[in-house]
This record gives C-alpha cells, structure tokens and sequence, in this order.
C-alpha cells in the first residue's frame, strides 16, 4: 500500500487534470502552427489560427462523433447499475475465495464485457473488483486489493478492437473517411479510398479475433501469476449498493414511471426496432456507433424496467462522461487548426 501511496502522489503532484492537459495541447499546437505554417498575405496569423480553432470546436461531424462516445460510456454504465447485472456480479463474487480466483475471475469477464462495450467494461470491471473486496470482508478470506483493482481496468488493454471500438465503428459509417480525408488529402487519393470498411475486416476479422483470443487467456495467467508473489491482507470496505432507488408511486403519471410493463414494453419496442433497421446489416457484420447505442438504450430500458430506475441509472452515469463532454471539443478545435493551417499535410511530408 505504501508504494501505492507513493505513486498516487506523484501522479496528483506532477499530472495535472485532463482538462488542463487538454488546455496545454491547444497550446502548443497554436504555437507549432505559428512557426511552421505559412502567415496569411492579409491579416493576423495569430488571429487566423484563433478562427480555424473556433471553427473546430463546432465541427458538426466531430460533435455528433463526441455525442456518440458519450453515449457508450454513457449507457454501458446504466446497464451495469441495472438489477439483473447486480444479481449476476454478485453471483460470480460468491465463487472466489482467495486472490488468484479473483484475478481470473475479474480479468476473463471484464475482458469479455469490454469486447462487447468499452463503457460497460470500464465499470464492470470496477464494480466488479469493488464486489469482490467486499466478499472478502464479509467472508473473511485476505486478497491483494490493488491487483484485483488492476485486473478490474485490464478490459482498456483490448477495447479499441471490441465491438464498441471508436474507429473500426466510425469507418463502418458510409462517406466517413472521404469526410475526415478531406482538405488534407489530394481528389486522386480521396477517389481511392472506399466509402466504408465493414466490421468483417475489422473487428471481426480472424486476425482481431485471435489476438483478442490470446488476450483472453495471456492477461489472466499474468494476474495468476502476480497472485502467487502478491502480499494477502484483510479488506474493510463498506457495501456498494447497484440498485437505483424510487420513490413510492402516488399518481397515476408516478405510476406510469414506475410501471415496469411499460418500461420493458419500450425497451423491447426499441429493440424491435433495431433488428428492422440493422437486421441486414448485422448480418454483413457491420456496426456503427448508433447501431451499438440503439441497442444499447433497448437493452437498459429493458433491465431496469421502470423509468424511475433508468433515469435514476442516467443521473448517477452522466458524470463519468464530463470529462468527453468538455474536453472533446477542445481536442476538435486543435484538429481544425492543424487540418486548416496545412499542418497536417507538412507533418506528412514529413
């Protein structure tokens, strides 16, 4: 714990916030952009920059991109605060009665879960980890907490090839390479390149599937074998409760929001709709972000039931997503000012 400590203070020391480091890389980029790309014939260089900057920000396409990222963190965490998925965590921390099986246990399902969702594995895994501490105080066996914490974010290391993949999602998208090629590449090049990349040779292809496949088995028997040398203590941690709490339903508009026929009823109302409007689709094996939201937005409304619970989940979920929701259009505005001053066409050059 001692060594834990020492790096938490280092990292709190020197790392400063996200936003700030965000804030910096603006920065700098406005300062590499004002030594390396040619002044303007009018006007200020400095203020041009500022504008390709501004216009950045509200890149349209770069905002419904940023949306959608939010929304899988976003929705994946809601499914982990539902019902059903407390009872199934808390069934899979009944079988582990000492560090080893916690790290196998751990590491194999938020690997699996984070294939699927990044932002559901990012949590389960968390929750899970935080699940298996208290196990370990009720039932008084010692574990290494630290490593059973690291094996709860080991679902980062495979992520970007799962399903919810940010780029293998958004090249699946018809016209989105022209659109992000665009003013940095020349007509000939952009005629070249496709109007979409399925997920068949992406995330599905066979290469991505066994490398994830090797994942799977090599990241657990390093967290086993970590076990074996790791210091066991005793844990004291206080229950953490997944379920969303509602009120006693009095009207009949608080009855309708804690109906949990008419919040399954939707739920399956969008998942229907999903299987008509990407049914051929799937088959093709091709997903796209708002493929994965949709489906992910039936299958919440449908394992919280109640819109109470749902809304509920939302509140406590939405706060993992500040930091996209503030930092990505800064990350956008530094975009357009290397895509619009010509500094992405010198770095290639270079």
């Amino acid at each position: 714990m001692g060594f834990t400590r020492t790096i938490e203070v280092i990292f709190k020391r020197f790392l400063p916030a996200p936003f700030t480091i965000a804030v910096l890389l603006t920065l700098t980029t406005l300062v590499l952009a004002l030594l390396t790309t040619p002044a303007p014939a009018e006007g200020s260089h400095f203020l041009e920059l500022l504008s390709y900057w501004e216009r950045g920000i509200w890149n349209k396409d770069l905002l419904v991109f940023g949306y959608q990222m939010m929304l899988i963190l976003v929705l994946g965490h809601i499914l982990v605060l539902s019902a059903p998925m407390n009872r199934l965590i808390q069934g899979l921390t009944g079988l582990v009665s000492n560090t080893a099986q916690a790290v196998l246990l751990v590491s194999v399902s938020t690997l699996l879960v984070s294939f699927f969702n990044w932002g559901l594995g990012l949590i389960f895994g968390a929750i899970m980890a935080r699940k298996v501490a208290e196990a370990s105080t009720q039932r008084g066996f010692k574990i290494n907490y630290p490593l059973v914490g690291a094996a709860g974010y080991c679902g980062l290391m495979i992520w970007h090839g799962g399903i919810s993949g940010s780029a293998p999602l958004k090249v699946a998208e018809s016209g989105h390479l022209q659109q992000i090629m665009a003013g940095i590449s020349d007509t000939a090049v952009l005629a070249q390149l496709p109007d979409a990349i399925p997920g068949s040779a992406t995330i599905f292809s066979w290469w991505n599937l066994l490398l994830f496949a090797i994942l799977l088995i090599l990241i657990p028997l390093v967290f086993i074998r970590l076990s074996k040398h790791a210091p066991h203590t005793e844990v004291h941690v206080r229950p953490y409760r997944l379920e969303t709490t509602t009120q006693q339903a009095e009207g009949a508009a608080e009855r309708l929001d804690a109906s949990l026929w008419f919040g399954r009823a939707v739920g399956l109302l969008v998942l229907g709709t999903f299987l008509y409007q990407y049914g051929s689709q799937l088959l093709q094996l091709t997903l796209t972000p708002n493929m994965l939201n949709f489906f992910m937005l039936g299958m919440a409304l449908l394992l919280h039931g109640s819109f109470n619970s749902f809304l509920a989940a939302v509140e406590e979920a939405i706060k993992g997503a500040a930091g996209i929701l503030i930092q990505f259009p800064l990350y956008f505005g530094i975009m357009g000012i290397m895509a619009e001053s010509g500094m992405v066409g010198r770095l290639r050059i270079l």
